[in-house]
């Protein structure tokens, strides 16, 4: 008779047993509804799992609900005819971002462990900022998306911008998820390889765009950039010059999140997210504590195609000096995270 599985045994092939997740209804999910947020797709069933949620099921993983989406996941809000509007737990007058804002709201507030989106232009840091979350976007090429749209495969010119990944309130959740999702193809990144910060370089930006269909750098999301770049300077003697191990420092969004609807007022936002899509770049959203009006603030960490590890090191630096998610609520007493 087979022995029953040990606990390390337990820990290396399901390493999610019994954790619930969620996904933003764009992906498949078995038996959940996947109306992307059209009404003409409102009663429309899964029949199958995409590959992603196959992958976490595989890993012991739960699957609980899909979270709402902006129409097709073409906007950074999350409003459709479907579901209606997703709130921001920090100010339900305000946007969670988009498109993967209902899944972003779900994880502020506590509400899932696991937390999956899709990002082609921003779709997981836009949300991951306004919700004061790690948000990672994957350098392309290495998760298998069938599932992941209601195009499917997806067009050729999405697949190269379109990735998978993860939310979390802590950093240290984002590697084991991204090893789930991308198998044997995550070791192309590398991610044991022990990152020394002393030995990268820094650059930064933050100047604004300069049109007006994109907001300013609001100056609260510049000083608190400031002030990253004094910390690391300060702890880690870095530069501001790139260079082959170097990082990008930038805002993930302008501007903190805004109140519902005004993202059609500057519709162009998402370029300081999107153009790391079209270059194929790595990308991890920070926290970094809340404004006056208790809004979470953050930054943007980029590097260089399949050096995943780079963004990930200086996220996981930066949660404790700059406080990580801050609750959305101020009794914590019972909290369980």
């Amino acid at each position: 008779m087979d022995s029953e599985p040990t606990g390390v045994h337990l820990a290396e092939t399901t390493p999610f047993l019994g954790v619930p997740f969620s996904v933003k209804e764009g992906v498949r999910v078995q038996g959940l509804h996947q109306s992307y947020g059209l009404t003409a797709r409102a009663d429309y069933v899964a029949p199958s799992d995409s590959d992603m949620t196959r992958a976490l099921r595989q890993a012991g993983a739960i699957p609980l609900c899909v979270s709402n989406v902006s129409e097709l996941g073409l906007w950074w809000d999350s409003s459709n005819y479907v579901y209606g509007t997703s709130c921001n737990p920090y100010d339900t007058t305000r946007s969670p971002g988009g498109s993967s804002g209902g899944e972003a709201a779900l994880q502020a507030a506590c509400g899932i462990p696991i937390s999956i989106g899709t990002d082609t232009g921003g779709s997981i840091r836009t949300p991951a900022a306004f919700c004061g979350l790690f948000g990672h976007k994957a350098t392309p090429g290495l998760m298998c998306l069938r599932g992941a749209d209601i195009v499917d495969p997806p067009a050729s010119y999405v697949s190269q911008l379109q990735v998978a990944g993860p939310m979390s309130r802590n950093v240290e959740d984002l590697v084991p998820i991204l090893r789930v999702l991308m198998g044997s193809k995550a070791d192309k990144l590398r991610l044991d390889q022990e990152v020394y910060l002393t030995q990268l370089k820094f650059f930064y930006v933050d100047e604004s765009i300069g049109s007006n269909l994109v907001s300013p750098v609001a100056p609260e999301v510049r000083q608190a950039l400031f002030r990253v770049i004094d910390f690391l300077e300060d702890n880690f003697g870095v530069q501001d010059i790139l260079g082959t191990n170097g990082v990008l420092l930038c805002p993930a969004h302008p501007t903190t999140a805004p109140y519902h609807f005004q993202s059609y007022s500057k519709p162009f936002n998402f370029i300081y997210s999107g153009i790391f899509n079209a270059l194929g770049f790595p990308a991890t959203t920070v926290p970094l504590g809340l404004n006056s009006e208790n809004l979470p603030l953050s930054i943007q960490v980029v590097a260089g195609p399949f050096n995943d590890r780079l963004t990930l090191a200086v996220a996981n630096a930066l949660e404790r000096p700059f406080g990580g998610w801050i609750p959305p609520f101020r009794d914590t007493s019972n909290l369980f995270y």
